[in-house]
């Protein structure tokens, strides 16, 4: 059926579309939870429960402003499980963006020198439904006052918006607490946002299976 097969194209086409504007990393755009494998389901189990719970309320994230603290070492799958939830999200017509720290204090930045676009930047940030700053943690204390104050300005922001962050970070998040760089900005990551505790390298995994798809011919 051609018109069936159109329409499938085009539903590809959209949704590829807003995982573009929402700045989801390309790598993710195709992945889907299909891709856990029953050692690392095994080992997260009550983790995921957590995660699929959440998943399942995205309504009441909205009007509570409940988050997410995703931790866990490099590979064991944060990202890949935050952009799951932002990705659900989009489909059930929430509107999603995902940024990386370090991104997020530069454009801040950037747009700071320009005072309209600085107002809608900081606009955007506040109202946003889900918005997941990935790698949380590598903000540096010794950065300059400035830099430290705008991080904690711009998620204070969003936090009195009573809008739901997602973030990851290597740190377990008490040690991320006591953290220097988040000085002032403590209830913003204490208050809200549910633990989930990561086990295991997903990262890995994902290389073995795409590995073993070449040697076999794939």
């Amino acid at each position: 059926n051609v018109y069936y097969i159109k329409c499938e194209c085009r539903l590809k086409f959209e949704e590829e579309y807003m995982q573009i504007k929402a700045n989801i990393p390309p790598n993710f755009h195709n992945m889907s939870l299909s891709i856990l494998d029953t050692e690392f389901r095994t080992q997260n189990q009550a983790e995921l429960r957590k995660l699929d719970g959440y998943g399942r309320k995205l309504s009441w994230a909205v009007k509570t402003g409940a988050g997410l603290y995703l931790c866990g070492k490099n590979s064991v799958g944060k990202s890949f499980l935050g952009v799951a939830i932002l990705k659900k999200a989009l489909n059930e017509g929430y509107s999603v963006h995902f940024t990386l720290l370090e991104e997020l204090i530069t454009n801040a930045i950037h747009y700071s020198k320009h005072p309209q676009l600085y107002s809608d930047f900081i606009q955007f940030i506040k109202t946003v439904d889900f918005l997941m700053v990935d790698e949380v943690d590598k903000m540096d204390s010794d950065r300059p006052a400035s830099i430290l104050s705008l991080f904690t300005f711009l998620l204070k922001e969003r936090y009195n918006a009573k809008k739901p962050l997602i973030v990851t970070a290597n740190m377990e998040k008490v040690k991320f607490l006591d953290a220097d760089f988040i000085n002032g900005g403590r209830a913003i990551f204490d208050e809200k946002l549910i633990s989930i505790y990561l086990q295991g390298d997903h990262r890995t995994k994902i290389l073995k299976d795409l590995e073993d798809e070449v040697n076999n011919g794939g």
